[in-house]
This record gives C-alpha cells, structure tokens and sequence, in this order.
C-alpha cells in the first residue's frame, strides 16, 4: 500500500479531479481523509451533512483509490466551544487554552466527550456499508504538542477521585508518597493539588500519578472511539497514527495502541522550511541525540 495525506477541504472543489489524478500518478493507491473536519460534517450541533466526502470518495473510487477515513475529534469546531466553553482546557498557569489549533478540548469534559462520541457515530453510520474505506483512524496524533497534559478544575476533581479508587484510603497515599518529608501528609484527598508550578519540586510520586491519570482519560477516549467505531461496523480495522518524539510525551501510547488493530506512524522528512529531506541516517541520529526536537519541535 502507498497512500498519502489528503486535504480536499483546504483546496477549491474544482482542483479535486485533478489533485485525484496526481495522487494516482506517483503509484499511490490509497488516501487519508477527514480527520480535521469536524465542522464539514456538523456545522450547527446535530446538523449533520456528509456530502462533502460523498464526493471525494466517489471520485476517489473512479480511480481506484482506497481511502483512509480519520475521525474529525482533533479539532472540535468554534460553535462547540461558544456554546459550552467549558470544554476547553487549561494551561499549567490557569490560562484558558485559547479556541484554535488542535487538541484545545479537555478529555475529562463530558460534554466534549459525549460530542465526540455523537459525531463518530454519526460518521460510522453513514459509511458503515462503504467499501472503500479499508481503515478508520481515531482522532490525529493523541497527547501531541503538549495536549496529553491539561490543568482544568475537571481534572483536579476527576484526579482526586482516581487516587482514592487506586490507593483507596489517604493513609495509604501517604504511605506510598512519603508525604511525611517536609509536612505533606494528607488528611484526605480534596487537599491534594495538582502538581503545578511551585517553589521547588512537587512530590515525584504525585507528579507521575498527575501524568498516569491524564494518560488514563486519553486511553479511555480513544477506547471509546474504537467501541462505536466496532459497534457500528464490526469488520471496521481501527488505526491510530502515533507523533513522533515519544520520550517528550506524557500518554502511554502502548496503551493506545493495545486498543487498535494497526499502529501507524507520522513520518514528516521535510519541516521547517527545510529544501530537502533528512536522510534516515541523520533522523535517526539526531533523534537518539535529544537533537531531533530542536529541527522538528
């Protein structure tokens, strides 16, 4: 198989035909679509058109191209954030994490998550008898550019509760953490922060538990991309396309990928403004040498 990325609703309807026509050209078969397009398919809340990919796909399949259909869950669109603002995430600060960009929403939103859940249903059932998708990808790049770690009251609240079914009473968190250096014993599991900025370092067992625990809601919401995804259509071969710099990441993508049926991989040769691509040897290299983060971060 040898496909590509493609991005239809960035470029004017009548270059389709053509853009179609060069894909196959080069020998590729198969292509990428969807998974920015949230607001393509429901442009007002539970308004939902697909006729769009209707089309690419249509057009695709005149030219035997096989598609690759993403879930559009990475970029929640602007009118479900004017309605529930409370989706949106924080910063480590507090700040709100401005509208924009991807991953803004927090996965310990129920709204958010019930919103995702809605669209991928919608979008399953609509291509659950389409022959031409061999694959559905869940979301894009889960936890990437820093989205894998959020700072939101739901979080705090929703952490409180994960350490008390883990450790099941404070005296045992105090036990494990070794609360007693420096008088950080807790009398009960609301007086437990998150680990943001402070003078010095937090806790390292609470520091890893904040990380375990954000992890765990991303885990829980690409599972459930995956159980609609099944339940609509059970033949359905589920991927998800890892970032690359997984030392930098906070999520388990073991984790994620035990959830999947094939691991997939961004694979970005030119970044950055560069003229031509890096040669495996040297991206390899420069990535076992902390340096691959300077060129593509």
């Amino acid at each position: 198989m040898r496909g590509v990325a493609y991005y239809p609703e960035q470029w004017d309807a009548s270059l389709l035909e053509k853009d179609l026509d060069r894909i196959v050209v080069p020998g590729c078969d198969t292509v990428r679509i969807g998974e920015f397009c949230w607001h393509i398919m429901e442009k007002e809340e539970e308004k939902y058109d697909f006729s769009f990919f209707d089309k690419v796909i249509e057009e695709a399949k005149k030219r035997g191209l096989k598609i690759i259909f993403g879930t559009p869950t990475a970029t929640a669109p602007a009118w479900l954030v004017k309605r529930y603002p409370e989706v949106v995430s924080k910063f480590e600060n507090g700040q709100v994490r401005a509208y924009g960009g991807r991953h803004t929403c927090c996965y310990s939103s129920e709204i958010y998550f019930d919103r995702s859940r809605r669209i991928v249903r919608k979008l399953a059932e609509h291509y659950r008898d389409e022959k031409a998708i061999i694959a559905w990808q869940i979301d894009n790049e889960l936890g990437h550019e820093g989205s894998d770690v959020r700072w939101c009251e739901k979080c705090v609240t929703g952490f409180r509760a994960w350490l008390k079914e883990k450790y099941g009473y404070i005296a045992k968190l105090n036990e494990v953490y070794g609360t007693v250096f420096r008088s950080q014993q807790y009398n009960s599991f609301e007086e437990i922060p998150a680990p943001s900025a402070t003078v010095t370092v937090h806790n390292p067992s609470l520091r890893l538990d904040w990380v375990r625990f954000c992890s765990d809601k991303i885990e829980k919401f690409a599972a459930m991309q995956v159980e609609v995804l099944k339940s609509v259509i059970p033949s359905a071969k589920v991927i998800h396309d890892f970032s690359g710099g997984g030392l930098q990441r906070n999520v388990d993508f073991v984790k994620i990928a035990a959830l999947i049926d094939k691991t997939a991989y961004n694979n970005y040769p030119v970044w950055g403004g560069q003229r031509r691509p890096l040669p495996p040897s040297r991206y390899f290299l420069r990535r076992r040498s902390g340096l691959l983060r300077q060129i593509f971060y």
